[in-house]
C-alpha cells in the first residue's frame, strides 16, 4: 500500500488519500446525476473544492469550464440580484499574470469585479484582458478550477483547506490544473498537481 500511495498519490497521509478518493467520486457522481446538463451547456471540465476543515466532502463547491459558463459567471457579476463577486485573493493571481506578461492592467475594472457589480464596459474590457494575459489560448476564468476556489473563499474557507479535483468530460480523465490556475489558485491542494507530471495520465 505505501509503494502504491507513493507512485501514484505522491507523498500522501492516509487520511489525505482516503479524503482525494472520495473527492474524485463526488466528481463523477456530479456528472453522472447531470450529464444532460453538462451536455446542453458545452461543459469541458468538471471541477470540485473542498473545504477540508468541514466534515463532509459533499460540502463541496462545483466550477463548470467553457464559454456558456463563464458567460453566466460574468452575468453574476453584473447582476445586482446577485451576491457572486471576484475574491481578492483571485485578483491577486490575476494581477500575477498581468505581471509576468509585463503588460497593464485596468484597476477599476478588478474593483467593480471585486464589488460585484461590473458594468457593460468592463465586461468587454476584462473578457479581452482576461484573454490576453492568459497561458492557456482560453480566458483566466473560463476554468471551472478558479471558480469554485472562488466560491469557496467568498464563503469564508481558507486557500490552505481547499482540496480540489479536475475532470475532463470528453477524455474521461482526471486532470491538472491550466498554467493560469496553477497560479490564481495558489495556495490549494489539488489532485494532480503541475510539479509531479508522472501523475499525468492518473485517473
Amino acid at each position: 500500500m505505501d509503494y502504491f500511495r507513493k507512485c501514484r498519490y505522491g507523498k500522501l497521509s492516509a487520511e489525505e488519500l482516503n479524503n482525494y478518493i472520495n473527492l474524485k467520486q463526488k466528481v463523477k457522481d456530479y456528472i453522472v446525476a447531470n450529464s444532460k446538463k453538462l451536455s446542453k451547456s458545452n461543459t469541458t471540465m468538471v471541477s470540485k473544492v473542498w473545504d477540508t476543515s468541514k466534515q463532509k466532502v459533499s460540502d463541496s463547491y462545483i466550477g463548470l469550464s467553457g464559454k456558456k459558463n463563464l458567460n453566466k459567471f460574468l452575468d453574476n457579476l453584473q447582476s445586482q440580484k446577485n451576491s457572486m463577486y471576484l475574491h481578492e485573493d483571485i485578483i491577486e493571481g490575476i494581477r500575477e499574470l498581468v505581471a509576468r506578461k509585463g503588460v497593464e492592467i485596468n484597476e477599476e475594472a478588478l474593483m467593480h469585479a471585486n464589488k460585484g457589480y461590473l458594468t457593460n464596459a468592463d465586461r468587454e474590457y476584462l473578457s479581452t484582458i482576461l484573454k490576453d494575459i492568459s497561458q492557456r489560448p482560453w480566458n483566466v476564468l473560463n476554468c471551472g478550477d478558479v471558480r469554485a476556489v472562488n466560491e469557496a473563499l467568498i464563503k469564508g474557507a481558507n486557500k490552505s483547506d481547499l482540496m480540489g479535483a479536475s475532470y475532463n468530460v470528453g477524455k474521461q480523465i482526471f486532470e491538472m490544473r491550466c498554467n493560469n490556475c496553477e497560479i490564481t489558485t495558489k495556495g490549494t491542494q489539488w489532485y494532480l498537481q503541475q510539479a509531479e507530471p508522472y501523475k499525468q495520465n492518473m485517473y
